[in-house]
């Protein structure tokens, strides 16, 4: 952050001092721009869009506020407060739009989403984010950044949040020298001070107790551990079934899905099999994570393997991918789990790693699961809006590719001949086998059938 204009700050070496009687006695401000008002100390002097054109500050300046205000346009400052001291320090409000509404609502997870997206843009401004943490206020939440240009000849501290849809940065600036532990305590004084029109009083959703989540389609039943809550979805029943946040933590966040593939199965697939016969007991290590359809050049996948809880077998993804949120883009470590079972596809995703804090939790909830053995499922969700947002073909092409694998129950070809119903119209565009023409995937090589792949 520049100093308050050149001119103000030789105001403040050359006038100010000698001045003092200006300093107001009101030390409380009203920012109507932002819907707020801030308490800033009586030993900085302080200037806003409201301050009045004949305030003997701008004859001291040399400068109307006219002129003051189109300087502050360019830079969207709408507060500027500097301590007189031989090292000056300014604190600055500025604000932008911004697509959030409110960072109150906002989890971990999502905060520390939007700053992975804020590196590039200090960089680019020759500003260096050296730490940054999460900041409760009473009525909302805020990213505390300390930052440091390149050459290193400004430090400060920004606190950063956003509020009916206005991105506001507080910002407290020290030339050539560090900020001091007095100046942090002063500047966390001055945030706690914020008084907002229109938020209410943060309330962190802690102290939840530990419940059974149980799946309606399906009878599945797990475990959510305490301080886990379930979260209301924007449309239920799409994409996926379930979101747990915790907002306490780092990677709290946890979705879960189901989805009937075997009833979405074309009739011609299931030649031979039966429901049960659709489940991960009948696929090897090796076909399992086949089945799951990663492609072993992606790039966003860093390990497939499986992994086994209480006698249950997943198969694991390590996702690391770009996602975007409210139009940002950053990129965040996956774990999928995935587990076939009488037809049915079940689906968890931990946003985190291994390292991350939550991820006990989650394996905790992994271990709780009981998948129950369901004959003829009623009332079959969509595939088009049963899976998670970031891979919902996925489960489909694990059953489809285990149908047609499994080494107990394959169909042959002349089988599949012999079906009065079917006529080999298309052909697999890998290997060339001849396939009906309702097929999804190739029985004997595996590959995704296209209706274009006709003959």
């Amino acid at each position: 952050m520049k100093k308050f204009l050149t001119v103000l700050s030789i105001f403040v070496l050359t006038v100010l001092l000698a001045c003092s009687t200006v300093f107001a006695d009101d030390n409380v401000y009203r920012i109507d721009e932002a819907g707020l008002q801030i308490t800033i100390p009586s030993d900085y002097y302080t200037l806003t869009r409201a301050t009045p054109p004949d305030d003997v500050i701008f004859s001291l300046l040399g400068i109307s506020k006219e002129e003051l205000l189109q300087q502050w346009e360019e830079r969207t400052i709408f507060l500027d407060a500097v301590y007189i001291s031989e090292n000056m320090e300014e604190i600055t409000l500025t604000m932008t739009d911004s697509p959030f509404k409110d960072f109150g609502t906002f989890t971990d997870f999502e905060l520390n989403a939007f700053f992975s997206s804020l590196s590039d843009t200090y960089s680019d401004s020759g500003m260096v984010i050296n730490d940054y943490k999460i900041y409760d206020h009473s009525q909302t939440r805020f990213l505390k950044l300390m930052i440091t240009s390149t050459d290193q000849t400004l430090h400060g501290i920004q606190y950063c949040t956003s509020n009916t849809e206005k991105m506001l940065f507080f910002t407290l600036s020290s030339f050539d020298r560090e900020i001091t532990e007095k100046e942090l305590d002063a500047m966390q004084a001055i945030i706690d001070s914020i008084v907002f029109d229109h938020a209410d009083t943060l309330t962190v959703k802690e102290d939840c107790p530990s419940f059974v989540y149980t799946d309606a389609q399906t009878g599945a039943s797990f475990i959510v551990p305490e301080n886990w809550n379930q979260e209301d979805l924007t449309t239920p029943g799409a994409y996926i079934d379930a979101k747990f946040l915790n907002r306490s933590r780092d990677g709290g966040v946890i979705i879960y899905a189901s989805t009937d593939v075997w009833a979405q199965m074309p009739a011609s697939e299931k030649i031979g099999h039966t429901r049960s016969s659709a489940s991960s007991a009948y696929l090897t290590t090796d076909e399992l994570i086949e089945s799951i359809g990663i492609a072993a050049n992606d790039p966003s996948v860093a390990n497939v393997s499986t992994v086994t809880y209480d006698g249950i077998t997943y198969c694991r993804i390590d996702l690391t991918k770009s996602i975007n949120l409210y139009g940002f883009d950053f990129s965040s470590p996956i774990i999928m789990l995935f587990y076939l079972d009488n037809g049915w596809g079940y689906t968890f995703q931990f946003y985190g790693d291994e390292n991350s804090s939550a991820y006990s939790d989650f394996e905790a909830l992994i271990r709780s699961a009981q998948y129950p053995v369901v004959d003829q499922p009623t009332n079959p969700k969509s595939v088009t809006t049963a899976l998670f947002i970031i891979a919902s073909p996925l489960l489909v092409a694990a059953v489809a590719a285990f149908v047609i694998r499994s080494r107990k129950k394959r169909t042959t070809a002349d089988q599949l001949q012999n079906e009065n119903t079917l006529t080999q119209t298309i052909y697999c565009r890998n290997c060339g086998a001849a396939l009906p023409e309702d097929s999804m995937f190739c029985h004997k090589c595996g590959t995704r059938i296209h209706q274009s792949d006709t003959q």
